[in-house]
């Protein structure tokens, strides 16, 4: 039976569960320990038909992200990213093993922080009614009068994105110096002026609870402000998984002609060997450029490999990312 990984935490916390039964929400979780981590493990209920199987699904999601946010609320943890699944309790096991002392470090800095997710809505129109008569929108509409209806109608638009723009800047201003990071999301919507998501450390909760009340004042007529919090710190560390192709790793080794014996020293000497060899600055730089881009991403892939296959003892079936929306990039392994 496939299982949803929820979090990394301590073996303590996962004895906690236990001895409630295991159950959080209606869940019965399990859970794999191992060099002083825990995976906490969610069994997948067996597929079935349903007429509305994406709505079963998202459903499955949300009452999951209500375990780990209840899990999160007491205890540090180190979210997955949503819908992370493994074959069995086998993989959690590889996973523990794959980067622990990476996965531990992360825990210790990301497990008992919190995101906040600030979401600041205006309303068009009513601003637009608001600023008409101020002079430098007077000035800027009469100056387009003459280019026609059209033109007025843009440049009083070109104010409204101006003024939407700084009051996104005032927002994040206020809101940077309260949080250990934040992220700019998306805006959702013309009427959307800011979304941010704020990490926090337990001591800032109440500096955040007066910045909004800062803002709430500062933003103008029926602006709104939406606070979506506390959560597991996802957007800034979680917890993420990727299979091993067998081929691709042949490909790369092929590419870089590395023997049968594949280790971090073989793997850099085939490395420096093919770029003597092919480094456009020395090769054909049309043809060898991209075959060179190709060589570079093979000698990554088999320099993780072998990093992970000589600190675990044994050949690798997955690599483990600890991912943040912030760059989207690898913190572990």
């Amino acid at each position: 039976m496939s299982q949803q990984l929820i979090a990394i935490t301590r073996p303590d916390v996962a004895a906690t569960i236990e001895s409630s039964r295991g159950v959080i929400g209606g869940i019965r979780l399990s859970f794999v320990t191992s060099l002083g981590l825990t995976a906490i493990l969610a069994n997948m209920p067996k597929p079935r038909f349903t007429l509305f199987p994406r709505r079963r699904i998202l459903q499955n999601l949300l009452e999951l992200q209500r375990v780990l946010e209840a899990i999160a609320a007491v205890e540090p943890v180190l979210p997955a990213c949503p819908g992370t699944l493994l074959d069995d309790s086998s993989e959690a096991l590889e996973l523990i093993c794959a980067d622990a002392s990476a996965l531990r470090s992360a825990l210790d800095e990301f497990g008992t922080t919190r995101q906040f997710q600030i979401i600041a809505t205006w309303d068009g129109p009513e601003m637009v009614s608001a600023t008409k008569n101020r002079p430098d929108v007077v000035a800027a509409v009469a100056a387009a009068k003459p280019l026609g209806r059209l033109a007025a109608g843009k440049a009083l638009q070109a104010i409204m994105m101006g003024e939407r723009e700084r009051l996104s800047q005032e927002i994040l201003a206020r809101l940077s110096p309260i949080g250990r990071d934040i992220l700019a999301m998306p805006q959702d919507g013309e009427d959307c002026v800011a979304n941010l998501v704020v990490l926090l450390d337990d001591s800032s909760e109440a500096r955040l609870d007066a910045a909004l009340l800062e803002l709430d004042a500062l933003l103008p007529g029926n602006s709104r402000l939406r606070c979506i919090g506390p959560l597991p710190a996802v957007s800034f560390a979680a917890v993420s998984l990727d299979r091993i192709d067998p081929d691709r790793i042949d490909a790369a080794r092929r590419l870089l002609s590395v023997g049968y014996r594949l280790t971090t020293e073989s793997v850099r000497t085939a490395w420096r060997g093919y770029a003597r060899a092919n480094h456009p600055d020395v090769a054909d730089a049309a043809a060898a450029s991209n075959e060179f881009a190709d060589a570079s991403a093979a000698y990554r892939l088999l320099r993780r490999f072998a990093d992970q296959m000589e600190r675990t003892g044994h050949q690798p079936a997955l690599f483990v990312d600890i991912l943040g929306q912030a760059d989207k990039g690898r913190r572990a392994a």
